[in-house]
């Protein structure tokens, strides 16, 4: 009995040890490998999240990231013990305290279908919109607007489009019906390679933009 009262005490111990490592590291999502799917073991333990309108909400288990399910999981602060939140399917970051059923839905807009088989000529934009007004999206074609896909403010979702080469993803100045809409900027450029690909922006409330990759950090959902 005393023997077993010891081992209960060393467990524990050993638990408490675990859960307060130095050695559990932190960090954001790393950009998928050739097959287009992150390899776990790139993957820091803990993978930063957020939600729309913020910078990281805070960090979630990568075995829970990675492989999500059809439920929602905790986000801790940044000493990986406190529960700051909840990634709920759909609905994405959602701050402790806060009924997830008072949060809209993520829009997630798709461009073209019959996208299965995959279509190598696809690819995939996920947006983070923190500016007060929507961003607009395009293919531009031979000198010709093709499939448009508006992304509203606050808000965040991923459009998938259809590029043959030399067609170029870009940014308009409003709505791609509206009268007079013109070129911002050019996001993407595709080359002659015949995987699909990945890539983000994000805008920030002052409209500044940034762009990057692979899946951004702060994208925990489906795509298109």
């Amino acid at each position: 009995m005393r023997g077993l009262a010891l081992a209960l005490v060393i467990a524990t111990i050993a638990l408490i040890l675990a859960a307060c490592s130095p050695f559990v590291s932190k960090g954001t999502m790393p950009p998928p490998g050739p097959n287009g799917e992150v390899d776990p073991s790139s993957a820091p333990d803990f993978i930063a999240v957020a939600g729309p309108g913020s910078g990281i909400a805070g960090y979630a288990r990568k075995e829970d990231v990675l492989d999500p399910g059809d439920g929602p999981f905790p986000v801790y602060g940044e000493d990986l013990r406190t529960i700051v939140g909840q990634m709920v399917p759909g609905k994405g970051f959602v701050p402790a305290g806060v009924d997830p059923r008072t949060v809209p839905e993520i829009p997630v807009v798709v461009g073209p279908s019959g996208l299965n088989p995959p279509d190598p000529t696809r690819v995939i934009l996920y947006v983070r919109n923190d500016a007060s007004r929507e961003i607009d999206i395009a293919v531009l074609v031979g000198g010709n607007l093709g499939d448009g896909v508006g992304f509203l403010a606050h808000n965040f979702g991923a459009g998938c489009f259809t590029m043959p080469t030399g067609s170029q993803l870009v940014l308009l100045d409003r709505a791609q019906s509206d009268p007079g809409v013109s070129i911002e900027r050019v996001l993407y450029t595709r080359g002659s390679d015949t995987n699909g690909s990945s890539l983000w922006i994000a805008v920030n409330g002052d409209g500044a933009l940034s762009r990057g990759v692979g899946v951004p950090p702060w994208w925990v959902g489906q795509s298109c």
